[in-house]
């Protein structure tokens, strides 16, 4: 055997050993690479992933007509946007619970809820009086009835608002102009009832209901003097106007002027024996000034009137066993009703009498307050009351 033989036996192992080396350092680092390039790989896939979720979360956070430009911007570009994933189902709820939007009310006849109205049915008045107003909106005395029907069931704020769009369909309606300053006398807000009543005396001299609540608001506002040059104005164009007469003896009441105060609410006591408040201020004046028997009567005939009138009858029940004054000399309440007059026109602070008419429609009632009434506690005279 040669030399080269046995060298080639002899080196045999040693290449073998390196050739095993060289294989499992090759198999070591084709594993690593494999696993980085998987480890890259899952990297860029979550990155993906999170870009996905800020977009669906961007994308769902637009209005309708800003993903519809977003989308057609993405068209015309280059560049295709990438759809968000799927939301999560989410829990199914029932849509009975949720508030479906109210259907619109049914058309109703102008009289039928004018025969609510009249009828005292307040409720169903300003019900009806509302599917009225709202399928003719533009109809003055729908409007018009409906605040009308809303402030005799309580709500002031929407007798207001009624009363309102009225004035916003004709601006110099008379009637929803006086009304609209009784609400916002009974709110409160006396110097904007006065602005609406000077624009119907404005529009129309000689308005004697005009002229009564521009003495209400005046005499709300303090200025009692003023307030009673209204009322007297009001009387000298209706001398038979009972609350004007009313509102005037409360002003002479409130002065301390009682035997002045009987001549006018004697008046509007004979002339309206149904207005409760009416008999229940001329029990007071009698009462006041010392002649406790007619004010007993006068408070009785409020009850008679009114039978829930509380002041009343608590007065006539406190006047039950009291005894006039017999040096009191006789007093014929007839004959003082009899003798009012108002005052002369030139000492009025006020408009000139006039030709007043009224356009009148299918209903026109006149609402009159009942009065601001003040309960006496037991032992006390009774206050009077205001219309």
């Amino acid at each position: 055997m040669n030399r080269k033989s046995t060298d080639t036996r002899e080196g045999w192992p040693l290449r073998f050993v390196l050739g095993g080396v060289v294989i499992v350092v090759i198999a070591i680092l084709a594993a690593y690479g494999l696993q980085t390039g998987v480890q890259k790989q899952e990297g860029e896939s979550a990155e993906v992933e999170r870009s996905l979720a800020d977009w669906a979360r961007a994308e769902a956070s637009l209005d309708d007509e800003t993903r519809a430009g977003a989308y057609a911007a993405a068209a015309e570009s280059d560049v295709t946007p990438v759809e968000p994933a799927a939301a999560p189902a989410e829990t199914e709820t029932s849509t009975e619970d949720e508030a479906s939007p109210a259907a619109p009310p049914a058309d109703v006849d102008y009289f039928t809820a004018e025969d609510a109205y009249l009828a005292g049915d307040y409720d169903q008045a300003a019900h009806l009086f509302t599917a009225f107003a709202y399928h003719h909106p533009e109809h003055v005395w729908g409007n018009y009835m409906l605040g009308l029907s809303e402030w005799k069931r309580g709500d002031a704020a929407a007798a207001e608002a009624a009363l309102r769009a009225a004035l916003a369909i004709r601006p110099e309606h008379r009637k929803s102009l006086l009304n609209l300053g009784r609400v916002l006398m009974e709110l409160g807000r006396n110097e904007e009832a006065l602005e609406l009543v000077d624009r119907v005396r404005e529009a129309a001299p000689g308005d004697a209901e005009a002229d009564r609540l521009r003495g209400r608001a005046l005499h709300n506002l303090g200025r009692a003097d003023e307030a009673a040059a209204a009322y007297h104005q009001a009387l000298s164009l209706d001398p038979e106007d009972a609350w004007s007469l009313n509102n005037l003896g409360l002003i002479l009441i409130e002065q301390e002027r009682f035997d002045d105060a009987l001549v006018p609410l004697a008046r509007a006591a004979e002339l309206a024996p149904a207005i409760a408040c009416a008999q229940n201020n001329l029990g007071v004046a009698l009462e006041r000034a010392g002649y406790l028997a007619m004010a007993r009567a006068a408070y009785e005939r409020a009850v008679a009137a009114d039978s829930e009138h509380a002041s009343a009858l608590a007065s006539a029940a406190r006047l039950a066993d009291r005894v006039d004054d017999p040096e009191l000399p006789a007093l014929d309440l007839a004959i003082l009703a009899g003798s009012f007059a108002p005052a002369a026109e030139e000492d009025l602070a006020g408009t000139p009498a006039g030709e007043c008419e009224e356009t009148s429609a299918a209903a026109e009632p006149v609402l009159e307050p009942d009065g601001n009434v003040v309960m006496a506690e037991a032992g006390e005279i009774a206050q009077p009351e205001l219309e």
